[in-house]
């Protein structure tokens, strides 16, 4: 290299850098400081956008509805389908009956063909919201590991449309006259045959506040439910409706009698190395509540050796078993079913 080169300001070779090398040096510093400030100011909205296209739409954060029960409901189901899939107990014996109670909602979850959702594969967390003294439909929360090639876009399938501002996507059943609506929220999707249901649920996400339930029984009992077990449920029984459109003879039997003389319930089941499950009802009266006593007692003693020998689905057997495990405590209007079985005792 000549003297041209030593004296040039960036090819020096004499050891000491030149005029135009500090100053690259001196920017690049500028701009890596730069960025770091940015990215402590603007963490938020960085991470938004790194998100994007990670989101399911509408660029709601993860847990934009964590906890949400909606306002006019009468009654809550959860599933918390990972940890039913993972336990030992759960995974052997009571996958069966969700893929049954699935099976039976038929057309109600097309959705989940439609977004080529597998339940036990795909979901994490599935809840059911009740609203039926309104007339609304229940509102569906599916949180879980969802995958968009899956989705089935187009006619007769799902069609991108808006509520409000909000993207959507609508599911139209020209032979049942049902229409289903999926809106994307952060990493659930919330449906329902209900416009304003959705609509509620996509307002507490974009402006979250405090909720309060309107009817005053359910409101009561939420926060004596333990929302990590396997399954819970709370609900006011007394505007839940009929459930003669429940085809199922079963799940009908086992339901007449809570509907006919309890005006509450809450609890639910955990799965692990066993199943457990603890059951609180409440009658009106006294005389309600001996006539409960008296139906779960018959339900249980239903739901012991003979119910394999009637029982069709075999895919409700197992909760019959655990059924069949109960005792029954009563206290006044106040009544305790609670159920024990350990997985090597499930018939498999």
């Amino acid at each position: 290299m000549g003297e041209k080169d030593r004296n040039d300001p960036v090819f020096a070779t004499d050891g000491r850098p030149r005029r135009r090398s500090w100053r690259l040096i001196l920017l690049s510093s500028l701009f890596i400081a730069g960025l770091v400030v940015a990215s402590f100011l603007y963490h938020d909205q960085l991470s938004s956008l790194w998100n994007a296209e990670n989101d399911l739409g509408n660029r709601f954060p993860p847990g934009a509805l964590a906890d949400y029960i909606p306002e006019d409901s009468q009654a809550v189901l959860a599933v918390n389908v990972r940890q039913l899939v993972d336990s030992p107990a759960g995974r052997q014996q009571l996958t069966p009956v969700l893929q049954y109670l699935i099976h039976q909602a038929g057309g109600q979850l097309r959705w989940m063909d439609l977004l080529g959702i597998n339940p036990l594969d795909d979901l994490d967390y599935l809840q059911i919201s009740f609203a039926p003294a309104g007339g609304g439909d229940p509102l569906w929360l599916a949180r879980g590991r969802f995958d968009r090639s899956r989705f089935q876009i187009g006619q007769d399938k799902l069609q991108e449309a808006k509520l409000d501002h909000f993207r959507i996507w609508e599911h139209i059943d020209r032979r049942a006259k049902r229409t289903t609506i999926v809106a994307p929220v952060g990493d659930v999707f919330v449906v329902s045959e209900s416009g304003g249901g959705v609509q509620a649920a996509l307002k507490q996400a974009s402006n979250p506040h405090p909720l309060a339930v309107h009817n005053a029984m359910l409101r009561n009992l939420l926060p004596n439910v333990d929302r990590r077990q396997t399954v819970w449920v709370a609900a006011s029984l007394k505007r839940l409706g009929s459930i003669s459109e429940i085809e199922d003879y079963w799940l009908r039997l086992l339901l007449r009698p809570l509907v006919s003389h309890a005006e509450r319930v809450y609890g639910g089941i955990v799965c692990a190395d066993d199943v457990r499950a603890d059951l609180l009802f409440r009658a009106a009266t006294e005389a309600a509540a001996e006539r409960l006593e008296m139906s779960l007692q018959n339900i249980r003693d239903l739901a012991g050796e003979g119910a394999s020998l009637l029982v069709r689905q075999k895919e409700l057997l197992h909760l019959l078993q655990l059924l069949g495990s109960g005792e029954i405590h009563r206290d006044g209007t106040t009544i305790l079913l609670r159920c024990q079985v350990a997985a090597d005792q499930l018939e498999k």
